[in-house]
Order: structure tokens, then sequence, then C-alpha cells
């Protein structure tokens, strides 16, 4: 089979065609409303290689967004399909669309958008197909394969994705269904190779586990994804994510360095306000100032008047020797040194030079010593003033002493109805979640009683305030149990989970403390920084980032000579797994069920994605993070693992356990969470 001298042109010639397609406005680089399309048919065949098609023969092809079909045209000559499908809306692409239906037998061209999903209805129904379908098209005919058997190689989709919204919602309804068996997924596993912009690509294969969201670890619990071909660029600047130090190679040396300290992050800092960009323009027009300073040149504009020979070589000397002498100074206010002063200077001399030193600093964006010496002195008093422990909650009401006297029925009642007029607080001592005591009388009054015998200021006090159930109070109450503050805090030094002291107390003080510290104490740069290597390694170690176990490493693809615009793009291949069980209910009601719960919840969880798993499962729901106590011994999950570092089956198990865990409040309506109308093979357009 030849092919079409369209679909072997030149990069330069694709480039030119495109740009005779799609005119560029006046003042406009490229057109605004030109996809990103391949211009350089050499990299086809090496990145056909790559994947694995030899199972694919005579196997159907749906192909979105074709553009110019270069890269179509290279996977028809490799596959031979029975049938080719080009959904391409572009009515400029009609004319490479229509030479490519003649090309190659088998294909057909329909200008319909893939985006849209009553395109793909119409595809797979029984129902005669309406205008703009061509004439004589004939219904793909796909085999059933069954999920255990493997990837069902009678069906390949192909797409181009743009830089839009659209793109990223259609890869994440490809996801849901995979979840789901629904779509083209009712015929099996369906493989997807497609071609995405960087910036989606980030989402869902990140590299590093800072930058691990939902749209990753949701995709890793559905799809293997591998990165065949990508142009690999770094994107830097505000909002981006910085790459990772460790790595594979060096994380057994990171693993022995110890974490930074508070003192380390205070020079730190200083010197990152040192380390700025200053043009050296500025440096030389600054020296230009305080030479003539020095010397007592008169301010002239334009062109200085000529003096005789012998006084222009004298104050050419002058010059000379006063530029070496302040350049030193200028240069080391630049590098944020402080420049020595002479020695023989009087009062007012060394104070007018330091104010001017003080000027250039300004003028070079350094904040002066004064300003420098106030925030290092500011940090100190913050760091002594955490080191005094945390004191008694001032706002916290003084206790009469309990009473075995019992309540009367009015003061029960009237106790009753305050609680039931603040049915979201959680009042102290309530064993279950305020909603269990709304339509529960027995329970309230069981409640009401001991709370009563506790509080006996709310049966006397009508002013007297509900406590609320908080994490403060349960941890003062835990340590006076035990016997006090724990020593280090009682000496002034800052408080630790791990101490010694702590731990003699007990589990529960140790754990309350913990809890404290992670949602009420202020964190500082040096301890995000330090849970964020240990996460790093923790994630090298386990190889819990795609990038760390890859079966292969992706071709090279230039964004400016392979791709028109000069986007740059990444084509990657999305295959199901084999469903989870909890995926694999028998009913697709219950399927749906149990795939909007796993989404609402991973949507929940990951917004506190750098905390512990038990503090973002609390969250959710008051108690909510004693379901890890539920989970099975070979499925447990420790409660200070971070939600960016739990894998996918660790989320999946926990979603089960939040399906079982009778506390949760069940008017929580999960589709709310999710735009989307999974149920059959329609789903909503964007």
């Amino acid at each position: 089979m030849k092919a079409a001298s369209i679909f072997r042109r030149s990069a330069d010639e694709s480039i030119a065609h495109l740009r005779s397609l799609f005119p560029t406005a006046p003042g406009m680089a490229r057109p605004r409303t030109l996809p990103p399309s391949l211009v350089n048919w050499e990299i086809c065949e090496p990145i056909l290689d790559k994947l694995n098609l030899a199972a694919y023969k005579r196997t159907t092809i749906i192909d979105m967004n074709p553009g110019l079909g270069i890269f179509s045209a290279a996977l028809h000559e490799r596959l031979k399909p029975k049938q080719h499908i080009l959904l391409e809306p572009e009515e400029k692409f009609g004319d490479s669309m229509r030479e490519f239906q003649e090309t190659y037998k088998n294909s057909w061209y329909v200008p319909l958008d893939g985006y849209n999903w009553d395109t793909y209805s119409e595809l797979f129904s029984k129902d005669p197909l309406p205008p703009p379908w061509p004439d004589k098209f004939p219904k793909p005919e796909i085999k059933t394969s069954p999920s255990s058997e493997g990837v069902n190689a009678d069906l390949l989709f192909v797409g181009q994705m743009g830089k839009s919204i659209r793109s990223e919602r259609l890869i994440s309804q490809f996801i849901s269904c995979c979840a789901l068996g629904t779509w083209v997924q009712r015929y099996g596993r369906v493989r997807f190779l497609l071609w995405v912009t960087d910036s989606i690509k980030d989402r869902y294969l990140p590299r590093s586990i800072a930058a691990r969201a939902r749209p990753a670890a949701t995709a890793e619990a559905i799809v293997d994804i591998t990165e065949v071909a990508t142009s690999d660029e770094i994107r830097t600047g505000k909002g981006f994510h910085k790459l990772p130090v460790i790595t594979q190679d060096n994380v057994h040396l990171e693993e022995k360095k110890p974490a930074p300290s508070k003192r380390q992050e205070i020079k730190s800092e200083i010197r990152e306000e040192i380390k700025l960009n200053i043009k050296p323009k500025l440096v030389e027009d600054e020296i230009k100032k305080l030479v003539a300073e020095e010397l007592g040149l008169p301010k002239t504009r334009g062109r200085p008047k000529n003096l005789p020979d012998k006084q222009q070589k004298e104050l050419e000397k002058k010059k000379k020797k006063a530029t070496a002498k302040v350049r030193k100074i200028v240069e080391a206010i630049r590098d944020g040194n402080q420049p020595k002063l002479p020695t023989r200077l009087s009062s007012e001399e060394r104070v007018r030079l330091l104010d001017r030193y003080d000027e250039i600093r300004r003028a070079f964006g350094h904040k002066t010593k004064a300003e420098v010496a106030a925030k290092i002195l500011q940090k100190e008093e913050d760091r002594q003033r955490r080191k005094e422990g945390v004191p008694r909650n001032p706002g916290r009401p003084r206790r009469l002493p309990p009473t075995d006297q019992p309540a009367t029925t009015a003061e029960l009642e009237a106790i009753e109805e305050r609680i039931m007029k603040n049915p979201e607080l959680w009042v102290e001592g309530m064993e279950h979640p305020p909603w269990y005591y709304q339509g529960n009388k027995e329970e309230l009054r069981k409640f009401v009683v001991k709370l009563a015998t506790m509080r006996p200021a709310l049966r006397v006090d009508p002013k007297a305030m509900l406590q609320p159930e908080n994490l403060y109070s349960t941890m003062i109450e835990e340590i006076e149990e035990g016997g006090g503050l724990p020593e280090r805090t009682a000496t002034g030094e800052e408080p630790s989970t791990t101490s010694a002291s702590v731990r003699k107390e007990g589990k529960s003080a140790a754990q309350a403390w913990e809890e404290y510290e992670e949602q009420w104490s202020r964190r500082s740069g040096v301890k995000a920084q330090e849970q964020g290597r240990e996460d790093q390694i923790y994630a090298v170690r386990n190889r819990l980032l795609k990038i760390y176990d890859r079966p292969y490493e992706p071709l090279r693809v230039d964004p400016k000579g392979d791709f028109f615009p000069h986007i740059p793009m990444t084509l990657l291949e999305l295959v199901p797994k084999v469903p989870h069980p909890f995926f694999s209910a028998p009913t697709s009601r219950e399927r749906e069920k149990n795939w909007l719960t796993f989404e609402w919840l991973l949507r929940n969880l990951f917004v506190l994605r750098a905390n512990s798993v038990s503090s973002a499962l609390r969250s959710l729901a008051p108690g909510a993070e004693n379901i890890l106590a539920d989970l099975p011994a070979n499925q447990r999950i420790q409660p200070t693992r971070r939600v960016r570092c739990l894998r996918a089956d660790d989320l999946v198990n926990l979603t089960r356990a939040w399906a079982k865990w009778p506390f949760k409040n069940p008017g929580i309506q999960f589709e709310r969470y999710s735009g989307r109308d999974l149920r059959g093979t329609k789903l909503s357009v964007y």
C-alpha cells in the first residue's frame, strides 16, 4: 500500500500547509483555533515500534481528531484494520480526510465531533445512522472479550487532544467508563492511544510526590498509563512543582542526611532574599554615582565639558582609582554583604555612608541591614514563644464538681431543647454524631442525663455554654489523667509526639498531642519541607510514582519540529486493569454507587493530601478515623501516613471500609459531587 504524498510531507511543508488552512491575524503568532497537529511523519514508525500491536489483526480503529492524518496513516499501514473511522469535525481538514479515504481502503471520514457523546451513541446504536454519516457506512462489529482474558484487540481508540478543559474532562470520563464497564468498555478492556499536552500529562503522571493529586490516584486504580513519547519539557515558574531532588540514584544518600533545623531555615530564608537577579547596568549606574559623589564632580546634563589635557589625565587617574574602590563596595552590597568602612571617619560621615549604602540596597531590591536584623529577631521571638508550650485554653469555663443528685425532668428537657437547637454541634461527651440523636429520643435522654451529671452548671444556669467536643480539651484531659503536662513542655522546650515523657503517659495522651500539633500548631516551613522529603523518599523506595516504574523509557519528540503549533505533546497509552472486586459488583447500580463513593472520597481526601490519613478522615465526619482499625490485618494503613502516599489499593480498601461504616451521614448525596450521568452507555456532554 503506497501512502499519499500529503501524508509524507516534510515538517516544513506540513507547517506551511497548516498556515494556509488557518491564516493568522495581524500580530498573532499562530491561529487561536488551530489544534496541535503532528507534522513530522518520521517519528511515527519508532513510536509504533514501542507499542505492542502484534495482536491487533483486522481490528476496528476509532480515530478522534486525526488532523492532517499523518499519525493515522502510519497506524493504518501498520495494522491494516478492517474499519478505520475518522472523526474530524474541522472542515478545513476535509480535503486531507477525503484523500485519506481514497488512499486507504476500509477508512471512513465522518465530520462529527469526538467530544460529543451523541456521536458514539449513534455509532453503536441499532438505529439507522442520520446525516452527516456517510451512505452505506457499515456499523462496527466488535467481538466481546472477557476482562480476565486480557486486552480486547478487536477495537482501538486513538485521539489527539487539544489544550482545553474539554480534553481533561473527556479523559476523566474515559477512566470512569473503564471502571464501570460502559461505552466501548462493554466489549472488554479496550486500549486508548491519546496525544495530550504536557500539562494534562503532568496531572496523571506526576514527577514528584508533592504533585500527586486526585486525577493521578483515581487513574492508578483503574488503568495502566504508559508514557510512549514525550517532549519532556520542564515547566518552571510560579504555580509549578519543582523537580524532586531525591531520585533513585541518590535516595540511599538522602536517607542519611539529617533533617534541617529552625535556625537553618532562618539562614536559608535570608540567603534567598540576598540572591536577587540584579541587572549589571544598575550596578554600573550606582558605581558612577558614587564615583561622582566621591570626586565631587558637578552634575551636568548631556556630554561633560572638555578639560585641558593635563587636567583630563589627572581626572581619569582619579576616576580609575575611585572606580576600583567603589566597585568593591557596590558589588559587596549586591551580593548581600556589608562593605567595610574606613577606620578614620567622623560619626556624621559614618552615618551618611551607612544611609547611602542603604539607598543602594533598596535600589537593588535588598532589605536594609536593620530590616534583616528585625526579621531575625522576630523569628527568634516566635521560636521562643512556641517553646513555652501549650497553655490552658483561656476560654474554657470553670466546671462545678460533678454531683450525684439526679436532675429534674424540666432540667433535662431544657438541656435537650438546647441540643436540638444546635443540630450541627458535636457536644462534649457525645459518643455518636449529632444527627444520630435528632431522631432517637431514648439515646438523647441517656446522653443528657450523663451530661447533667458531668456539667451541673447546665441545670442551674441557662447562660451556661454547651462545650463542643474538641481535640484541645481531649488532649488536656488525657494529660491531666496522666499526671500533668509533658516534662519538655514544662521546662520550656518544644513538645514532641515522639518524646519519652509523652510515651510514659500512655498511648492516648501521645495521640492527643500528635493530633493537636498536626491540626492546631503553626506548621513551619521546615516541618513541611521535612515531610515532603520523607514522602519523596517513601515514593522512590516503594516505586509509588509511575516515573519510577516504567516498562521502557519514552521516545523524545521535539515540539518545535514535530508539532504545529509548537506545543509540548505526549502520547499516552491507557490500558484498563482487571477490575478490582469492589468495582466488579454484580449489578450496574451497585457498581455505579461504589465508583461514585470512591470518587467522592478521593475528592475530599486529596484536599488535605499533605496531611495524615487519620486527619483527613476526621474532616469527613467525627470519628471517621476509626475505620482504619476496621481494615483487615493485611490491608492496614498507618494513621500517620499522608494521603498523597496512599497506594491505589489502599484507597480502594479505604473506600470499602467507609461504605461499611455505620456512622457516616446518610444524607450525603454522592451524585452532587459528580456532574456525570454514568448509567448506561451515554454520558453527559460537556
